[in-house]
C-alpha cells in the first residue's frame, strides 16, 4: 500500500524564545508524523541554534532525519531547516509538539504531516540527501532515482516572508499542492518561510525537487524517499 500524506498543523512564531510549540495535534495510535520547521540561524557565526530533540505531550519518540543550515557566517543571516519523523505510539489528541534551541532565536515556521500506512507496515526513510543551500532565486535538490510506489518529500525553507514556489512536474507522477507557512515580520531579511510537498510515483526513475522565488533569497532544501515497508532498510546518504 502507498503512503499516505495528509496536512494536520502549522504555526509560526516571530518572538524570539529558546522554545516553542505547535499545537492542536491529533493523530491516532501507528500512524507517524513529518514534521519540519524553517528558523533562523541564531548560533554563533550563524550555526544552527536549532536542537535535535524535539517532543510532544504524549512522549512520542522523533528521529532528526535532516538539519540544514545556511550562513554566511552571521548569527540570523540565513536558515535553518529541521525534519523529523515520528511513529505514534500513544494517542495524540489535540496534542502539541516542543521545539528547543541552543539560545533565543526569532523566526519559526513549522508544519505538520501524517503519515497513514497499511495493516502491518511502516514508514521507512530509504534516502536522505545531504542537504542542498545558497543564496539566488532557483533553489534544487540532486536528481535522486525513486522505486515506483515510493514517495519522495521535498522542503523549502527561505530567509523570505512568502514561501517558495512550488515544483509543479509531472515526471512519473505529480507533485502534491505545497503546504507552506511564513513567519513574517514585514521584512524579508528577518522573516522565515516554509515549504513542503510529496510526490508518490508510478514508475521507477529519476526524481528532481525544484522550487523558486521571485527574489534573491538566503534557501535550505532536501529531499527525502520514504517506503512503506516493515522491513529493515539501509539509509543511503547522498
Amino acid at each position: 500500500m502507498a503512503l499516505t500524506f495528509s496536512n494536520i498543523s502549522s504555526g509560526s512564531s516571530t518572538t524570539a524564545s529558546t522554545n516553542n510549540s505547535i499545537i492542536n495535534i491529533t493523530a491516532e495510535i501507528n500512524s507517524w508524523l513529518l514534521v519540519s520547521i524553517a528558523i533562523d540561524n541564531s548560533g554563533i557565526n550563524g550555526t544552527a541554534s536549532l536542537l535535535d530533540t524535539i517532543t510532544d505531550t504524549s512522549g512520542n519518540i522523533y528521529t532528526l532525519l535532516s538539519k540544514t543550515n545556511r550562513t554566511a557566517g552571521v548569527s540570523n543571516d540565513g536558515t535553518t531547516l529541521g525534519i523529523w519523523l515520528g511513529r505514534i505510539t500513544t494517542i495524540l489528541n489535540t496534542g502539541s509538539i516542543t521545539f528547543n534551541y541552543s539560545v533565543s532565536t526569532p523566526c519559526k515556521a513549522i508544519s505538520v504531516k501524517k503519515i497513514t500506512v497499511g495493516n502491518n507496515e511502516w514508514v521507512t526513510p530509504i534516502s536522505i540527501s545531504n542537504g542542498f543551500t545558497g543564496s539566488g532565486t532557483a533553489f534544487s535538490a540532486s536528481a535522486i532515482s525513486v522505486i515506483s510506489g515510493y514517495t519522495i518529500f521535498g522542503a523549502t525553507a527561505l530567509e523570505q516572508s512568502t514561501a517558495a514556489i512550488a515544483d509543479s512536474d509531472t515526471t512519473n507522477g505529480s507533485w502534491s499542492t505545497a503546504y507552506t507557512i511564513a513567519a513574517d515580520t514585514g521584512t524579508n531579511s528577518t522573516s522565515q518561510s516554509l515549504s513542503t510537498q510529496q510526490k508518490t510515483v508510478t514508475a521507477t526513475g529519476n526524481q528532481t525537487y525544484n522550487t523558486s522565488s521571485f527574489s534573491t533569497m538566503d534557501w535550505a532544501l532536501n529531499t527525502i524517499v520514504f517506503a512503506p515497508t516493515r522491513a529493515k532498510s539501509i539509509i543511503f546518504v547522498l
